[in-house]
């Protein structure tokens, strides 16, 4: 199977010119920034990098000192988000058997950057013909989906635990084929399991995300506060020193008035 690429260059961050001899220079500064995103997107929340935008604008000047030029960090994270939903474009087609795989310049930055982000990277991609197969990217262990179609199914007194224990008989059924059709029935039912607990699980780690977010902004903001105290202590034992110095000074003033 042949492969296909992607053209990124009209994605590329700080596109002076398409000559050949600048192409170096321009991946350079788009590696640079792809780094950059990594180091301080795990600080974001902490009193360096409080928000978002405070990241963008940390990743605009380190850009702009270390090649020389003048960015915005709204460009910066315009030009990230375009390399984001075409890198994810090209995960997906990927993770779909049978389509023509491609491949994104960057995508081994990428993939340090969204490793273990499951709406990037899924468990379980679909196949045919029983095979299991998995998303290399995840560290999950193998899960086998079968693609069926499903044909209409007779009455059937069986139970699951029956058939998948075995304890039944083809030839007492109405049709020797309907044990098979329960078989591929069960086999869907396990086909919605593994998307169920994917979706449980990104909402788990959203949740965790939001909740270490805000025990940082809450330590933060404790420490503010107690910063506000030592200063509200600090002025407060300064004007009692002014005061005691005020009070030294008065009964020599009035001393001199008398003489």
């Amino acid at each position: 199977m042949s492969s296909e690429h992607i053209d990124v260059n009209e994605y590329l961050c700080f596109k002076e010119n398409t000559s050949e001899e600048d192409s170096f220079f321009i991946r350079e500064k788009t590696l640079k920034l792809l780094e950059l995103y990594q180091k301080y997107k795990s600080k974001l929340g902490s009193f360096e990098v409080k928000s978002l935008k405070k990241l963008w604008e940390l990743v605009a000047r380190d850009i702009s000192n270390e090649f020389r030029i003048t960015t915005a960090a709204n460009k910066c994270e315009n030009r990230f988000k375009v390399w984001q939903r075409n890198y994810k474009n090209v995960v997906d087609n990927n993770n779909q058997t049978g389509r023509g795989r491609k491949v994104f310049e960057y995508e081994k930055e990428m993939d340090e950057i969204f490793e273990g982000r499951r709406n990037i990277h899924p468990v379980v991609l679909l196949s045919s013909n029983n095979e299991v197969v998995t998303n290399k990217a995840s560290n999950e262990d193998p899960v086998e989906i079968s693609v069926l179609n499903i044909e209409p199914m007779p009455s059937c007194s069986y139970s699951i635990t029956e058939i998948e224990s075995g304890d039944h008989n083809p030839q007492d059924s109405v049709t020797g084929n309907e044990p098979n059709v329960m078989k591929k029935n069960l086999s869907r039912k396990r086909r919605k399991s593994p998307a169920y607990k994917k979706r449980n699980d990104i909402l788990l780690e959203i949740k965790n995300d939001l909740k270490s977010f805000y025990d940082r902004k809450n330590k933060i903001d404790e420490e503010k506060v107690e910063l506000a105290k030592r200063n509200q202590a600090d002025r407060e034992k300064k004007t009692e020193i002014a005061r005691e110095y005020m009070d030294f000074l008065l009964p020599g003033d009035h001393h001199l008035e008398c003489l």
